[in-house]
């Protein structure tokens, strides 16, 4: 009976099995399909998504999944996909996110910010923004899912002005705007709450409307003075607001005075989000995050 009982629990661990291995074959198969990869790059992916399964204690499906939603994003790399899979693994174990969503996010956020889905280098740069997210969670209560819906709303614009992965004096900017995402955090605001006062914060000054030419010229500034390079890019969200806040305290502006500047310069609702904001603790935040980047790395 013993025997008998034996045989028909392995015949029936063999099945699950033989149907595990066969979903992931044809899981891979897709992947295949939508990635144009050769066999042989099939081969690499398919032994590194065992051992990413086994590292991060991830479902096999759930990976493939993940490698068919990098090549339906037009990643047909396998280093690359490699690279963006391992940091999208990270942390939607770090934040116990589904790991499509992570990837997704990670794909967006690296292209919308200077990345290039057909370059070599995507990969490292995926990885490169990954560390400063999770960096940026580490330092204020946010998540990555909370930087992803702000940098919706304002990540393009930042990164057009000049806040984004080119080069280090443009990263050293997408620091400090994370330094900025993660301040917005510490006093309750986050997602598109962020976002949108970000956005108002880049492209109202930059439009040079009439408000806000006369909240600016009220504290003895004007538009171009936040921006450098022969108005080729923003200075630092840090910068700049410590600029309109050292011309208001030298005025001895007023609460009431400051919020009505405010409200000329990104508009009554979002002037009350950016009053919020102090230069001294955007830059402490932008360190601590650049720290905890340095260590997750």
């Amino acid at each position: 009976s013993l025997i008998v009982g034996s045989t028909v629990l392995v015949a029936s661990f063999g099945v699950k099995a033989a149907e595990a291995f066969g979903e992931f074959e044809q899981g891979m198969k897709i992947v295949q399909t939508v990635s144009n990869q050769s066999g042989a790059a099939i081969s690499e992916l398919s032994d590194r998504a065992n051992e990413m399964s086994i590292t991060y204690r991830t479902a096999i499906g759930d990976i493939t999944d993940g490698l068919q939603t990098l090549g339906r994003a037009w990643l047909n790399s396998a280093t690359t996909q490699l690279e963006v899979l391992e940091s999208g693994l990270q942390t939607a174990k770090l934040e116990g996110r589904n790991l499509n969503g992570v990837l997704e996010e990670l794909i967006q956020n690296t292209a919308m910010l200077g990345g290039d889905l057909k370059s070599v280098d995507f990969g490292a740069q995926t990885e490169q923004l990954n560390t400063l997210m999770v960096g940026t969670s580490m330092t204020a209560p946010i998540n990555s899912h909370d930087i992803s819906q702000t940098l919706q709303y304002a990540g393009g614009t930042a990164a057009a002005a000049g806040a984004n992965l080119e080069n280090a004096e443009r990263k050293k900017k997408l620091d400090d705007l994370m330094g900025t995402i993660a301040a917005f955090a510490q006093k309750g605001v986050k997602g598109s709450m962020a976002g949108t006062a970000l956005r108002a914060f880049f492209t109202k000054p930059a439009s040079q409307d009439a408000s806000v030419t006369e909240g600016l010229s009220r504290i003895g500034l004007k538009a171009d003075d936040l921006w450098e390079n022969g108005g080729q890019s923003m200075k630092s969200v840090s910068d700049q607001i410590g600029m309109i806040q050292r011309q208001m305290d030298h005025l001895h502006m007023s609460q009431m005075d400051r919020i009505e500047v405010w409200g000329k310069i990104v508009g009554a609702k979002m002037g009350q989000q950016m009053m919020k904001l102090d230069s001294s603790s955007i830059k402490d935040l932008t360190r601590d995050i650049e720290g905890a980047a340095s260590a997750a790395s």
